[in-house]
């Protein structure tokens, strides 16, 4: 039966802690020396660096598009001009 009590009412939760600050530096500090075989810090990829770099990509991107699409209508032609003789 509904008593129109909420449930969990009159506990009290612990208070939120933010994440950060030097609480979360020295609990990641804390981490890291204890599991040091399976922990790295974060680091940024080479990758994602260099690719940043790439200036001509949307030139070389856009010049293979345009390639693909011209052999797309090329064949498209050839097909639809062909005629069926051999029937």
């Amino acid at each position: 039966m509904f008593t129109g009590v909420a449930v969990g009412a009159g506990k009290r939760r612990a208070p939120r802690q933010r994440c950060g600050g030097s609480a979360g530096t020295s609990s990641s500090q804390l981490l890291l020396r204890a599991y040091q075989s399976i922990t790295a810090l974060p680091i940024t990829p080479t990758s994602l660096v260099n690719f940043g770099e790439a200036v001509n990509f949307p030139l070389i991107f856009g010049g293979m598009l345009a390639l693909s699409g011209a052999a797309t209508l090329v064949h498209l032609l050839v097909v639809a001009s062909r005629t069926d003789d051999a029937r």
